[in-house]
């Protein structure tokens, strides 16, 4: 079993020195050699990296030291995020190192604060109007970005929304219009109440494509504002759109959900 005896006491001696340390430099005493240490401190990148190891050798004791020193950080959500995904390799082994910390004794809560602060990083940043922006105009990249920014867009839920209406009713790239169909449709109940409240505000061709939607997603939620639609649509099309829309949710709700991306142009 792999072994790292020079980075375990360099690990103990900084993580055991970061509160007596921390402490004097906030008071304005630290020593020269109090400013040395610090200087010798690990890096945020270091200390994920030990975190992974030791928890995969099962060296519950530095794994914990390590988790610790890295909560010390008091990093934004975000910023550990961005961590995470710049650290390559580390970043898979991260994933794998807190489902096994997770059902350790010793490391179950120090786990759980970092996979917390994963999660919530990874809900900011999606929320983020300009990670939004980034990850719609991803859409129509390589396949691999794709289905990132996907996955980015549906954790965004109900505020990635409103921009990717937007792309529709600008309609100046179909191929990223397609896409963002598909999107839309994956959000499942997140896409409902925003593109309903959307129905009577945007231009007829939008009500179609919109309509088709709502159909697709098959909530009843979205009846009241399909009906109303269907009285005060700009267009016969945008009517019959609706229409349509009401007939399968209510004759047979749910069924067109799975193969819907197949339907849309």
């Amino acid at each position: 079993m792999p072994t790292r005896p020079a980075a375990s006491v360099t690990t103990l001696l900084t993580c055991t020195a970061l509160a007596l340390t921390g402490a004097a430099a906030a008071l304005g005493t630290a020593t020269p050699a109090e400013a040395r240490q610090n200087a010798a401190q690990p890096t945020a990148q270091q200390l994920l990296s030990d975190f992974n190891h030791y928890v995969l050798i099962r060296n519950d004791e530095l794994a914990l030291a390590n988790a610790r020193a890295l909560l010390d950080r008091g990093m934004e959500p975000t910023e550990f995020v961005a961590l995470i995904e710049d650290a390559g390799r580390e970043s898979e082994r991260f994933e794998d190192a807190i489902r096994r910390a997770m059902v350790v004794p010793a490391l179950e809560n120090a786990a759980g604060e970092l996979f917390k602060m994963f999660e919530q990083g990874k809900l900011d940043r999606a929320r983020d109007p300009n990670e939004i922006a980034q990850n719609i105009q991803f859409l129509i990249q390589n396949p691999r970005a794709r289905l990132l920014a996907a996955e980015r867009l549906r954790a965004a839920g109900e505020y990635a929304v409103p921009q990717l209406l937007q792309v529709l009713i600008a309609r100046s790239n179909p191929a990223l219009e397609t896409e963002v169909q598909r999107v839309l449709i994956s959000m499942g109940a997140d896409a409902v109440a925003p593109l309903s409240a959307a129905l009577l505000d945007v231009d007829a061709i939008t009500q179609e494509r919109l309509a088709r939607i709502l159909g697709y997603l098959g909530s009843r939620a979205a009846l009241p504002y399909l009906a109303s639609l269907r009285e005060n649509a700009g267009s016969e099309a945008a009517a019959a759109a609706a229409r349509e829309a009401m007939g399968r949710i209510t004759e047979n709700p749910g069924s067109i959900r799975a193969i819907a991306p197949l339907y849309l142009d």
